[in-house]
């Protein structure tokens, strides 16, 4: 019977997940403090999101330049059309950054499953739904309204898009 070896092939690509994994919800977690900080002290949130994009597009060309490779025109023109939704998403996470605490911008961005289920069921071959799915939807469902019920009113104002003040 064989022992397995020390640094085997097994605990080098769990390092390298928990790496990952740790790096993402750092990184994650840091621009989400750090646009909630900017969009507070710099109100103009347009100009925020453009100077966010600006400052990506010019890192991009920067650092990864010999990596980006556009076969043609038509390359660039349908990848174009993603630009203003990707800007749209950008800056409604902003105003609701500027507009909500941060934890209600979480555990609404955890029932995006919700929303995902139900454009999911449009494609061709939509993917089956078992008790374990419903189950999980269920459970973030009621733990969303329990946090929620619990908030005073007028944090509500990033949900509702209506603007006020908060205190």
């Amino acid at each position: 019977m064989a022992s397995p070896r020390v640094g085997s092939r097994g605990d080098k690509e769990a390092s390298e997940i928990l790496l990952s994994v740790s790096s993402w919800c750092l990184c994650s977690v840091g621009m989400m403090v750090f646009n909630k900080l900017s969009v507070v002290h710099f109100p103009a949130v347009c100009f925020l999101v453009a100077l966010q994009m600006a400052f990506c597009c010019v890192a991009l060309l920067c650092f990864a330049w010999r990596w980006i490779h556009i076969g043609s025109i038509r390359d660039v023109l349908r990848w174009s059309m993603v630009t203003p939704f990707f800007s749209g998403m950008l800056l409604t996470s902003m105003l609701a950054l500027k507009n909500a605490p941060m934890s209600l911008v979480v555990v609404l961005r955890c029932l995006s499953p919700v929303a995902g289920l139900v454009v999911e069921s449009f494609y061709p071959r939509p993917i089956q739904v078992n008790a374990g799915m419903l189950g999980s939807i269920f459970l973030m469902l009621a733990g969303s309204t329990l946090y929620a019920s619990r908030m005073p009113h007028q944090h509500f104002v990033g949900v509702s898009g209506a603007q006020g003040t908060m205190e």
